[in-house]
């Protein structure tokens, strides 16, 4: 219990600041607020979060909703220049990337180490956020900064579904 106690209290310290508590917390009302008050959606916290990838991190689709509507960047780059959309990819979710995708998110904004959300779909194996990605327009052809495209993630990993989906695209 104290361990989960520990761990909730350095989540929420990461995600400082009014706006990133009311989405950790899942207080749409505290965000809305703040935002009336603020109109800043795209307040950055010590390691670059906005609001938004915090929303994105926990899987909570309504606040995400909330944030875009007062303006919220749907690219927002944190330190690492990962965007919503590679943490949604991150987090295994087709819900979350088909969501980030409508609202208009670049499918081959990469981070600062080159990975695109293809590269990190690839690498995971997850043939559903794949294959939605590349229907998106996600270019396969596209080299990290070490020049690995996502087949070659894909390979690496071992993920030949993913891998024969790619090269499909080629």
């Amino acid at each position: 219990m104290r361990r989960w106690a520990l761990l909730c209290l350095s989540f929420s310290v990461a995600f400082a600041g009014v706006l990133h508590e009311g989405v950790f917390e899942g207080n749409r009302e505290k965000v809305q607020n703040h935002l009336k008050n603020r109109n800043n959606a795209d307040e950055q916290n010590e390691a670059g979060l906005t609001a938004l990838h915090v929303a994105i991190k926990m899987g909570d689709i309504e606040s995400a909703q909330l944030l875009l509507d007062y303006g919220a960047l749907i690219d927002a780059q944190d330190y690492q220049g990962n965007t919503p959309l590679i943490l949604a990819v991150k987090k295994k979710n087709i819900e979350l990337v088909t969501f980030v995708i409508l609202r208009g998110a670049d499918v081959n904004l990469a981070n600062n180490d080159g990975i695109t959300p293809l590269h990190q779909a690839a690498f995971s194996g997850n043939e559903a956020v794949a294959d939605f990605l590349l229907k998106a327009k996600a270019d396969p052809h596209l080299k990290n900064n070490d020049g690995a495209t996502p087949y070659d993630f894909a390979v690496a990993k071992k993920n030949t579904l993913v891998a024969s989906m790619i090269k499909l695209y080629m």
